[in-house]
Order: C-alpha cells, then structure tokens, then sequence
C-alpha cells in the first residue's frame, strides 16, 4: 500500500511539474512578445515636415527609425496628426532630421543599423542612434518629404525580450525533464520486483554441465559395453575336519601324495602283531610304510 501511494505520489508530481514548467514558458514568451509590441507602440513619432517637441525623461541611448507603416496619434507641435500612413515607394524615404536639447543646442547623431520590428501595426528600421545627457524637452525637426513615413524615436523594442523568450525556452525545458524524470522513476516503482535466483556459495547445487533440472547434460550419451562383473574376492580352501584320535598335520588329498599314484590306506587287522617295533609304521606291502596311512590300531 505504501508503495503503491508513493508511485501515485511520483506521477502527480511530474503532472504538475510537467504542466507548470509548460504553462510558465508558454506565459513567458507571450511576456517577451507583449513586450516588443508595447515597446513600438510607446515610440513618440514625429510626421513629416514639422516641429515636434519629445520630452526624454530619463538619460541614456535612443534610436531614430523610419517608420513606412504605421498611424500617429497626438503630437506635440505645429503640424497636424495625419493619422495612418504607409509608404509606396520602391525604396525607403530619407529626410534631414536634427534634435536640439533643452539649452537649444544640437544633440549628435552616429549611424545605426541592424535593429528592425514589425508588430502593432507598425514597421521600421533603424537610421542613427544618439544619447542624452540633460532630461526634458527636446525639439525634432523633421525636413519637408513626401507623405507616407514618419520619424520614430525610442529605446529598442527587443531590449529584454531575448532573455524573456530564453527563460521560456528554459522553463519548458525544466518542466519536460523533471517530470519526465518523476515518471520514469514511478515506472521503475510499479514494475515487478526481479525473481531471486539460486543461493550462491561456496558449494555447487549442480555439478559442472549438468542440466538444472537434474537430467543429463546437452549431448550425453549412454555408455554401452559388456556388464561388469564386482570384483572377486579370495577365499581360503576348504578344510579337512581332523579326524578323531589322528594328530593334527598336513592333509593329503585322497589315493596318495600328491603326484604319486592313488594308492589304497594300509590297515592292520585287529589284534594281529606285524612283527615291527611299536611306534614303527608298518608297511604297505612294498617293504616301506606310507606316511599317509593311519595309526596303528595294534597298538594300544
């Protein structure tokens, strides 16, 4: 729930940035636009062929146009206002224009260019530029020409409107990233968390190229051959039970010692005395008495 408020909280707010940086750029290039237009429309115009008194309330660097389209309101001097004009010719009018200052003495002027405007219904270009150094009423003079111009005097009308239009291009530009920012960042909250893989560590759930499911790895091959068989494993030969009243010796295997012929156990019959010493083993008819035979039961 938390998580979830704070990702709405993220989208309103890039909403509202995006929206604000938007709305303050479009407000301030309307401001940099007003602004020219209200520079042009407070030039003070002289018309052609008169005297027309300007009162400079402040010091500092003005400009001269000549204005081809435009309309005069209400001058000060002695020509009478014509109202709306607008030049016909096929190349721009020129005239004499002087300016004297309050002390009836002649104000300079230096060659200007570059500066021109065309909004509030009028249009100019810049001729001269001068400065004034004493406030108050000054007199324009402006020589007889053909009707349809006038001389313009004023401050620049893009004076501030670059740096208006550049702040506008700022602040839109602020609000797009910033809110795009808040975006992206609430798109990472709303996506779902990544599924932990196996636990590392210092053993192995899986040995080296077998599958993760646990089947055999890509490209095994069953190994066919013979069956083994397990390994054998020695066991003692068997042994003969000694039998009862026989010391305990080597056995020999029936028929006589080995790789001799077979030859049958010689016996003594009962209570018959062989002639030999006791403790002697008898013979076996050939003179010589088998190791092999059994005790002598004549004996007791």
């Amino acid at each position: 729930m938390e998580r979830s408020r704070s990702t709405s909280g993220l989208i309103a707010g890039g909403i509202v940035v995006l929206i604000v940086g938007l709305l303050t750029g479009v407000g301030l290039w309307y401001s940099a636009g007003q602004r020219h237009d209200d520079a042009v429309r407070n030039l003070a115009r002289a018309p052609v062929g008169c005297v027309t008194t300007l009162d400079f309330a402040e010091q500092g660097r003005y400009l001269l146009f000549v204005e081809t389209r435009g309309e005069i309101g209400d001058v000060v001097g002695d020509c009478g206002v014509p109202g709306a004009f607008e030049w016909t010719g096929t190349s721009q009018p020129s005239t004499t224009v002087t300016l004297t200052d309050p002390e009836g003495r002649d104000v300079g002027f230096d060659s200007f260019g570059g500066v021109s405007y065309d909004a509030a219904g009028s249009t100019g270009n810049a001729i001269e530029g001068f400065s004034i150094d004493t406030p108050g009423d000054h007199l324009l003079t402006v020589a007889d020409a053909p009707a349809g111009f006038a001389i313009a005097v004023g401050r620049d009308p893009n004076d501030g409107v670059g740096l208006l239009r550049a702040g506008a291009a700022l602040a839109a530009a602020a609000g797009v990233i910033i809110g795009g920012a808040l975006f992206v960042l609430a798109a990472r909250r709303t996506s779902p968390p990544p599924v932990p893989g196996p636990a590392s560590g210092p053993w192995m759930h899986t040995p080296p190229g077998a599958s993760p499911a646990g089947g055999p790895p890509p490209g095994w091959r069953p190994v066919t051959g013979p069956p083994t068989r397990p390994p054998t494993v020695p066991t003692a030969p068997p042994t003969t039970p000694p039998v009862p009243g026989q010391p305990a010796g080597p056995s020999s295997p029936p028929g006589g010692p080995p790789g001799g012929p077979p030859q049958a156990p010689a016996t003594a019959a009962p209570g018959r005395d062989t002639g030999a010493p006791r403790g002697t083993p008898t013979g076996t008819g050939d003179g010589e008495r088998s190791p092999w035979a059994p005790p002598d039961d004549s004996v007791r």
